[in-house]
Order: structure tokens, then C-alpha cells, then sequence
């Protein structure tokens, strides 16, 4: 058997992390509510004034509905109209 940590809230909504050896990819370790969470579909960060998907472009509010776009994989800073995702 697999170490598992169960936990329910008071609404009875649930949380299951499984064991899994260190370097391995997730697969179906993490459930909630008995379905796998997808990780590649969750953004690193998602705040009201910043939102970092996994691709590692980091995109931040700015005043006046401007964002700056944060690159880490191309070095680059850039600005424009608009507003986050």
C-alpha cells in the first residue's frame, strides 16, 4: 500500500495526496473530490495584481490597464494595453 493522506472539509469537499518517489512525475498522486489534479493546467501564481502560468511568462496589473510581461525563458520585459487573464 501507498502512504496516503486523506483530509474532508466541513463542506465535504476532499483531499488526497499520495506518496510517490522523489523525481518521478506527478501523475495521479493529488485528488480532489477523487479527481486528479491536472498541474499543467494550474497557474503558478494567480493573484488579483499578478498571473504566472507554468510557461514562465509572468504578466503583472499595472495602473491605467497596462501589464508588464515578464519573460524568463527569452530575458525580456515588455508593456502593453490590457488587462489580466
Amino acid at each position: 500500500p501507498v502512504p496516503t493522506l486523506r483530509f474532508t472539509n466541513l463542506v465535504g469537499r476532499t483531499l488526497e495526496l499520495a506518496w510517490k518517489q522523489p523525481g518521478d512525475p506527478l501523475r495521479e498522486e493529488c485528488r480532489i473530490d477523487g479527481s486528479p489534479v491536472t498541474y499543467d493546467q494550474v497557474p503558478l501564481i494567480e493573484t488579483p495584481g499578478l498571473y504566472q502560468p507554468t510557461d514562465g511568462v509572468m504578466t503583472l496589473g499595472l495602473p491605467d490597464n497596462r501589464l508588464k510581461i515578464i519573460d524568463f525563458q527569452a530575458w525580456t520585459i515588455t508593456e502593453k494595453a490590457g488587462k489580466l487573464p
